[in-house]
């Protein structure tokens, strides 16, 4: 693949690393703070088809189960996101967005019973979108 960097590429490609990077610092301090404290956020997952996990919705994508499953997601996180806001800047928050809503809405319909917790699903949806507008 040729790529052609304009004047203005190097500023563009620093500014796509911003929400990635806020999103993973706000991830890394849920994380440390729930150890430091000795919380546990699991509650805040997605329990498929139940009432107390309908709120999980919103919030699975900030909890994860530990520092590894974390340590797992950052680099996906960071490098996926830096794709998305590179290439797509113009729709990435609406993107971001509606994959984060949809995947766990689709956890919550059709998810295995227990909790379900961390940006995996989202990131599996990120790296589909970035597959099928490079390569259809």
């Amino acid at each position: 693949i040729l790529v052609i960097f304009e004047a203005s590429e190097p500023k563009k490609m620093i500014l796509a690393f911003v929400p990635p990077f806020l999103y993973l610092y706000i991830l890394w301090m849920f994380t440390f703070l729930e150890w430091g404290m000795g919380w546990n956020f699991g509650y805040l997952g997605i329990a498929p088809r139940k009432a107390e996990g309908l709120f999980g919705i919103v919030t699975h994508i900030f909890i994860h189960s530990d520092f590894y499953h974390l340590l797992a997601n950052t680099i996906p996180l960071l490098v996926l996101g830096w794709l998305l806001f590179y290439f797509y800047s113009d729709i990435a928050p609406k993107v971001f967005v509606w994959i984060w809503l949809m995947s766990g809405i689709f956890i919550w319909v059709a998810g295995r019973p227990g909790w379900h917790v961390g940006a995996s699903r989202s990131e599996e949806r990120r790296v589909g979108k970035e597959c099928r507008s490079r390569w259809s």
